[in-house]
């Protein structure tokens, strides 16, 4: 069904996704999760995350489906040009970008393609 599943898409009686969506609760407030996440949970400080719009990973190289996965080598950022991510699509491609924050396009220097 709509709500995730035949059990309402709740996990642990947590409210369902229809429930959530039709609130203007927030998602993190008081009463909004069980007692004891809501002991351990505490929300972001104002200012805490700097966001930063980048050119897509994959404009130099398209995927001709639909990008089923996108991920991060969780390593950190060396002298090469950045991190690097991959993209995985429905046309059995796995795509490997630096990520850039320049000025600079990922221009296929950049990205690597090759079929799973």
């Amino acid at each position: 069904d709509e709500d995730g599943g035949a059990d309402g898409g709740r996990a642990s009686g947590g409210p369902s996704a229809s429930s959530l969506l039709s609130s203007s609760a927030p998602l993190l407030g008081a009463g909004s999760i069980s007692p004891s996440a809501a002991s351990s949970a505490t929300p972001l400080p104002p200012h805490s995350l700097s966001i930063h719009r980048l050119p897509d990973l994959n404009l130099s190289s398209p995927c001709s489906s639909v990008v089923s996965a996108v991920g991060f080598h969780p390593s950190s950022p060396d002298d090469s040009g950045g991190p690097l991510a991959f993209t995985a699509g429905m046309d059995k491609a796995l795509r490997f970008f630096r990520v850039r924050d320049d000025d600079d396009d990922n221009d296929d220097t950049n990205n690597h393609a090759g079929r799973v």
